[in-house]
């Protein structure tokens, strides 16, 4: 199939999914509080939840549950959970104290659009709902156990081992020197900033559909280099002046942050995301289930070595 073709393809998934996707963030999402003060707070966490999200976690995970299952509902509270998380976490990223941004998804930021204090809580109160959602929702389908498990994993990608580890492993490297060997300091940030979440898009629905253990080894290997793929693929983008990231781009050099471009150029960056890109696919291919249950997945890597968004 051609590149063409597959764009095409994986751009008719997101086209149907996505409305799916708002639909249900928005019944979550809306409702009902008798205080103004909380309905300011509610519109921050829509504002920046809903709309103009591209929503590539959320996508990732249904991606991963249709390996076991066409049943997107089962899945949905876990896409609309991780969706959350990540605009939690974006939210907090762009504020002054992180990396005082102004711009988020084509849109002001929360901080600018409110205030600092709303977006800080904003952003509290999405992982808060996440969970809830989580412990409330899942075990309608999936076993307590199996969700349990679920929940724990998610708790660590997002915590000292995962996400919150590797935002503050950015920010010690930004404008400083670093002790470490900056190569094996960099891998090891975005395995966990970037990529820990994105693992838990893809080996979640594994986790909830009781997949054996060397399923769940495969989509963990596979996670793993999709999640540095997409961080290359976005240093890249960053320095790109074509690219539509919905965000400021140029700020990672302006800011001499530790990036895949700043320690490797940009034609030794390009040839890494292809190789993660390759080992991504091989460790697809380890899994033993019908090509036509692995073509998202196999998409979304083809989507991430091309995007220009």
């Amino acid at each position: 199939m051609t590149t063409k073709a597959i764009a095409s393809r994986f751009t008719d998934f997101c086209t149907q999914t996505r409305p799916i996707i708002n639909q249900a963030l928005a019944k979550y999402l809306h409702a009902a509080y008798p205080f103004q003060a909380q309905n300011r707070l509610q519109e921050a966490m829509t504002y920046s939840s809903i709309g103009t999200s591209k929503q590539y976690r959320p996508l990732l995970t249904i991606a991963a549950h249709k390996l076991f299952s066409d049943q997107l509902h089962t899945i949905m509270p876990l896409a609309c959970a991780i969706e959350m998380i990540h605009s939690y976490s974006l939210i907090h990223d762009d504020l002054p104290a992180m990396d005082n941004d102004v711009l988020r998804r084509g849109k002001p930021t929360c901080h600018i659009k409110y205030d600092e204090a709303t977006a800080i809580l904003a952003g509290d109160t999405l992982q808060c709902l996440a969970f809830e959602i989580l412990a409330k929702d899942l075990p309608h389908t999936f076993s307590p156990q199996d969700c349990l498990t679920a929940i724990i994993y998610l708790c660590k990608t997002l915590g000292v081992d995962g996400m919150a580890g590797g935002q503050q492993m950015d920010l010690d490297a930004t404008n400083k020197k670093i002790t470490d060997d900056p190569k094996d300091y960099l891998t090891h940030m975005h395995q966990l900033k970037t990529g820990a979440l994105i693992r838990s898009c893809i080996v979640i629905p594994a986790i909830l559909n009781e997949a054996d253990a060397d399923t769940q080894k495969h989509l963990t290997d596979f996670a793993t280099h999709l999640g540095l793929l997409f961080q290359i693929a976005d240093d890249i983008l960053d320095e790109s002046p074509t690219a539509d990231l919905g965000k400021t781009t140029g700020k990672d050099s302006s800011q001499n942050k530790l990036t895949y471009i700043q320690l490797y150029g940009m034609d030794t960056a390009k040839i890494m995301a292809k190789t993660e890109a390759n080992a991504a696919k091989h460790a697809l291919s380890q899994l033993k289930k019908p090509s036509e249950s692995l073509i998202y997945l196999n998409d979304f890597v083809d989507f991430t070595i091309h995007r220009n968004s």
